[in-house]
């Protein structure tokens, strides 16, 4: 079975929450997500999770950003077999306290991002599973705000 994260990043400016939506190429759906990606077999699912973060984004967290697991870990069949997805959140800090960073994309996966709202964000999402994932890991940025 194959391991996978699903990771979804935020950054707080004041009291408002965003939440980092990538838009996936045409040929792989088109449709808008969180950070995903497969975890290597001599990884840690933590390794993994930072590891497809940086590889999608060019973000980094470690330390007191670290990423956290967000308390969901779900079964599904995907289009590579079967898999079991954990998912994961991280904070960004605002560059000089009010502009969002821009991810350097892999363009081999993604043709665009946009820093939206958790509401928009649950609005976009094609998959049920990563509605779950942003939910948990909205209520668990909330508490720190």
């Amino acid at each position: 079975m194959q391991r996978k994260a699903q990771i979804w990043i935020f950054c707080v400016t004041g009291r408002r929450v965003q939440v980092l939506l990538l838009k996936r190429l045409a040929r792989l759906g088109g449709h808008w997500q969180p950070v995903t990606g497969g975890v290597e077999p001599r990884e840690r699912l933590s390794q993994g999770a930072r590891r497809e973060t940086f590889e999608e984004t060019g973000f980094q967290f470690a330390g007191r950003n670290r990423l956290r697991e967000a308390g969901l870990r779900f079964r599904f069949e995907g289009q590579w077999g079967r898999a079991e997805e954990t998912v994961y959140w991280g904070r960004l800090a605002p560059i000089d306290g009010l502009v969002l960073p821009a991810p350097r994309l892999d363009p081999t996966e993604h043709r665009g991002f946009e820093w939206v709202t958790v509401p928009e964000a649950l609005s976009r999402i094609t998959f049920p599973a990563q509605r779950r994932g942003l939910r948990l890991s909205a209520r668990a940025i909330r508490a720190l705000v």
